[in-house]
């Protein structure tokens, strides 16, 4: 199976967005992380979250016809967070160290996104 440029940069927009999420909801939260017994400075998430929407712009650069389908995937992939999230806080469960009004921030994340998105899908 081969993929066409269009679609493989909508493919690389919809990882690198998720991508921006996670580092910015654990800079916005401060989240420790850790690996091998070794935690990760926060400022690596910082310089994660400027290659992510570096990467992010040069793909909607070059994507043409399929950029207001990039923002439906995206909108519909927030909207599931979404789901996700007021399930997780309303059971009372803890994930990756997020629990309760945690999963507000992370709410609010979502909802700002998706707000940015529309008001651009809107432009069309």
């Amino acid at each position: 199976m081969e993929l066409d440029r269009e679609t493989l940069h909508v493919l690389n927009i919809v990882v690198f967005v998720a991508v921006f999420v996670v580092h910015a909801a654990r800079l916005l939260m401060g989240l420790d992380v850790y690996v091998a017994g070794y935690e990760i400075p926060l400022w690596l998430n910082g310089g994660a979250l400027i290659i992510a929407g570096l990467l992010i712009w040069q793909n909607w650069i070059k994507t043409s016809k399929n950029r207001y389908t990039v923002l439906k995937i995206a909108i519909g992939l927030l909207v599931a967070d979404i789901l996700g999230i007021i399930y997780f806080w309303y059971r009372g469960i803890e994930f990756l160290g997020i629990s309760g009004n945690r999963y507000g921030v992370l709410l609010i994340i979502d909802l700002a996104i998706i707000a940015i998105l529309g008001y651009f899908l809107k432009k069309k």
